[in-house]
């Protein structure tokens, strides 16, 4: 990283410092400015919102938002050149880019300074709240293969490493770097934790493990705290917008306010909606109204950990993953992971949707947990879905992960077919 970019994020670093100690009014009014000036350089200067038409010098604030059209994944996919601000020469912006398992890979850019508060910034004041003051060590477990140079140790003392590696590299790593923090998906570190138990290994413990990309569910949570760490945070984010939300110590997952806005829209009575997000700091390519594709719920309040930033409950996956039931009621997959998890037999697990009624519970056995009472599991799941659906159930060996390396708990038979997981 170059002197002025490191100078430049430790900046960032202090002021976000700072503004985790915000009273609830001042983040409000931070929010308003920022959106507002964000508003105004997209509708000046990306193609995509100029052709709306919109007066730049009216639109203010939150209010304003409603004069933008909900954006999604297939949107952002085809118009990528019209998303991209005419302020900015591209070839010296950032790119990131999905890994396209849903069949929708996109490519987000960022301006050198969105890049530095929210590539790296924010994820520094996650580590330095969570673990203290350095030197500390984390290990960093992601999707993409690695070659050598890219598991180097930037800014913060971290190793990076592939899932792909495979668990004997994990562990292996584990007793060798000794990390004071690890970071991976759930499934990953739930299926790391697992081994190393049934080998009867017990890798040193970590102070704090983080997990993201994937629903963390009670059952991984405790498993995972068990083995690899003493506490686990869930992080909230995408590759368009990084880390939106992170954890605190007391469970609340906080919105980083300073990067982004979030709405939850079509809420229910309970206040759970869709996630729509706008960037607050990405000016080369600012996404506006964003359906992540996710379910949530936004509360506001003082939380005992000192931070006034709003948070979001109730996140339960993707909306594309909802059971729709015969009574008009739509839930998620997740509702009925605490059931299933319920019934210690079971190490892993997902859910097949066979057409519109059959649904099978695909499960590996623990080993020395005993057979699985199918018959017991039925009566619970009953009690959330009635007779929605026909259950059945099948042990198997191995589940295979999506191409970007994910374990996906529900599926449709004919990606069952395909062999997606």
């Amino acid at each position: 990283m170059p002197g002025s970019d490191v100078l430049q994020c430790g900046w960032y670093l202090q002021w976000l410092l700072r503004t985790r100690r915000w009273p609830a009014e001042k983040i409000r009014l931070y929010q308003q400015r920022a959106l507002a000036a964000l508003l105004r350089h997209a509708a000046a200067t990306v193609p995509y919102y100029r052709k709306l038409g919109l007066d730049s010098a009216a639109l203010d604030g939150a209010d304003a938002l409603a004069a933008f059209p909900f954006l999604t994944k297939r949107e952002v996919q085809e118009s990528e050149e019209d998303l991209i601000s005419d302020a900015f020469d591209r070839r010296t912006l950032h790119t990131s880019r999905t890994s396209g398992s849903t069949g929708q890979p996109t490519v987000t850019y960022f301006d050198r300074r969105a890049w530095l508060l929210t590539k790296q910034a924010l994820k520094l004041r996650r580590t330095l709240l969570d673990l203290g003051r350095p030197p500390y060590r984390v290990l960093i477990i992601g999707e993409e293969r690695l070659d050598g140079s890219e598991r180097g140790r930037p800014l913060v003392g971290s190793l990076r490493a592939s899932i792909h590696d495979g668990i004997d590299a994990h562990l292996d790593a584990f007793s060798s770097f000794r990390p004071t923090g690890v970071y991976g998906s759930p499934s990953w570190l739930l299926e790391l934790a697992q081994e190393a138990k049934r080998r009867g290994v017990r890798p040193p413990r970590a102070r704090v493990v983080w997990t993201s990309s994937e629903v963390l569910t009670t059952g991984a949570r405790a498993e995972i705290a068990e083995m690899l760490g003493g506490k686990v945070h869930d992080v909230y984010g995408s590759t368009e917008f990084k880390e939106v939300a992170s954890e605190c110590r007391f469970g609340r997952m906080h919105v980083n306010f300073e990067s982004t806005f979030v709405e939850v829209v079509d809420a229910d009575a309970e206040g759970r909606g869709a996630i729509a997000l706008t960037s607050l700091v990405n000016r080369a390519m600012p996404l506006i109204r964003y359906r992540i594709g996710d379910l949530g719920k936004l509360t506001e309040g003082v939380c005992e950990c000192g931070s006034s930033a709003p948070w979001l409950e109730q996140l339960a996956g993707r909306e594309t993953e909802l059971l729709e039931l015969p009574d008009g009621r739509r839930i998620s997959p997740y509702e009925l992971s605490t059931l299933i998890e319920a019934h210690g037999a079971i190490a892993r697990y997902r859910l097949v949707l066979d057409g519109a009624r059959h649904l099978e519970v695909q499960y590996q056995l623990r080993r020395r947990g005993g057979d699985l009472d199918t018959a017991a599991l039925t009566r619970d799941i009953a009690r959330v879905v009635g007779d929605a659906f026909r259950l059945s159930f099948r042990p198997v060996e191995h589940f295979e992960r999506t191409p970007a390396g994910k374990h996906k708990l529900l599926i449709r038979s004919a990606e069952s077919a395909l062999g997606a997981s």
